[in-house]
Parts: structure tokens; sequence; C-alpha cells
């Protein structure tokens, strides 16, 4: 599955993280520092991460990364795979501010987002993209979950002014990592894990608005839909509440 909520081709979004012409370095040729102060939990999940994508190089596929230094994006920013490019990794050297929105609603663990330093958005729509943040994440908006909602670690806090939902299980090829959302400071934010509550309507009726979740759910009694997230930003966006 690959939803695209807006028009921009993947060379569009490139050109946002890196105008101009673009250097792309064989991702088997790369040697990704690990984010500071990673913790032994989120520095083991990362070399898991990237011993998978280097098992798909392995099996013959040309992958590349994109490498940038501090950059501020005066727009919105969709990631998703791209086979043409064949881009897996996008490493920061440095913070990475989107003034718009980061969309990642693809199912796939790529590409993988390292940033050293922090990490600011409006809102940020978590597709599978595996992220690893060194410093703090901002969100002006909400953080929500899409369907896959892919690994995240974050070294220093999470901040989110109208909200954090996560909804990501267990990875069957990373049985160990039960928890694959790891927040090393302080999450200041008003949080819903749908997956610790066992998606209980109950108790997602305690938190959420029943506006919210009908546009969550996009359809009744299925809060599994996987454009809810979208619909969740789209009442952020417009200012409505979505938390009791």
């Amino acid at each position: 599955m690959n939803r695209k909520y807006f028009s921009w081709s993947f060379k569009d979004n490139l050109d946002r993280l890196c105008p101009g012409q673009q250097a792309l370095t064989d991702i088997g040729k790369l040697e990704t520092p690990l984010p500071v102060q990673v913790p032994p939990d989120g520095r083991e999940l990362l070399e898991l991460m990237q011993r998978h994508l280097m098992g798909e190089v392995e099996k013959g596929k040309k992958y590349t990364s994109l490498v940038i230094g501090d950059t501020v994006i005066h727009d919105s920013l969709e990631l998703w795979p791209d086979e043409g490019f064949g881009i897996q990794l996008i490493y920061c050297k440095g913070s990475l501010t989107i003034d718009g929105d980061l969309w990642n609603s693809d199912i796939s663990s790529g590409p993988m987002l390292v940033v050293t330093g922090d990490l600011k958005v409006r809102n940020w729509m978590r597709g599978g993209m595996a992220c690893f943040i060194g410093g703090d994440v901002t969100a002006s908006g909400l953080i929500v979950g899409e369907y896959n909602d892919g690994p995240l670690f974050v070294g220093g806090d999470l901040n989110a002014d109208n909200g954090y939902i996560k909804r990501i299980e267990p990875y069957h090829f990373l049985p160990e990592f039960q928890e694959l959302h790891q927040i090393a400071g302080r999450i200041n934010a008003k949080t819903l894990d749908l997956v610790a509550i066992n998606w209980d309507e109950d108790k997602i009726a305690e938190v959420l608005l029943p506006e919210a979740i009908a546009a969550y759910d996009g359809v009744p009694d299925d809060i599994h839909t996987p454009s809810g997230g979208a619909a969740l930003i789209e009442r952020s966006l417009q200012g409505k509440p979505i938390w009791r």
C-alpha cells in the first residue's frame, strides 16, 4: 500500500530535503554514526534495522542513502519508498525543521530516517518508516500512527501540542523488542496507545471526542481504517478539538 496525500513526485520531495544535485551514497558503503545519547535499547534497535536494510542489499537490491546537514523546509514533506532512486536511508547530520507536516503512510519500513539533532514539524503522520531522532521531537500539532506505525526512537523529549497517538505492534522479525517506540526523555503530550488498550472502544471513548473517533474510524466500528490518521490531522489543522 502506498497512499500519497500530496501531488508531489518523489523527486519533488527530494529537492525539498536537498535542493540542487543530490549526492547519493551506496548504502553498503556508508558508516552511519548513531544519534547522540542513544541508550542500549535504542542502539540495538537501530543496528537491527540497519542490518535489515543490509540484508536486502545482500539479496541484490540497489539501495542508496541521502546525507544532509541542518535543514529547514518551508513546506510539508512526504516520504515513501521509491524504487527509481532506491533511497532507503535519509541521514541528517544536524536538525531537521519542517514548517508543514511530515507524512509517511506507506506500510514498509523504508526509507529509514536518522536525525542526529532535533526534529520539528507541524503534524506527523507516521507510517512504517523507522525513525531515529537523537534530540527532541516537537510537533505544534499532532503525531499519529497510521496503519503500520514504524519503529521510533527519540533521544530527548517528545512534545506534541495536540497529542500523540501510537498504534505499533511488535515486529515478527524483531521479537526481542516489545516496545518499538522508545522515548529516552519525557513525553509532553496527551497520549493514546491503541495497542496497549487492545483497541478497547470504551477506553478510546474516555479520551477522544465522538467526532474525533468518527473521523479516525472512517466507517462505524472500524478504527483500523488506514485513512484515519489523515482525518485526525485534518481536524487538527482546522483547529477542531480531538481530546475530551
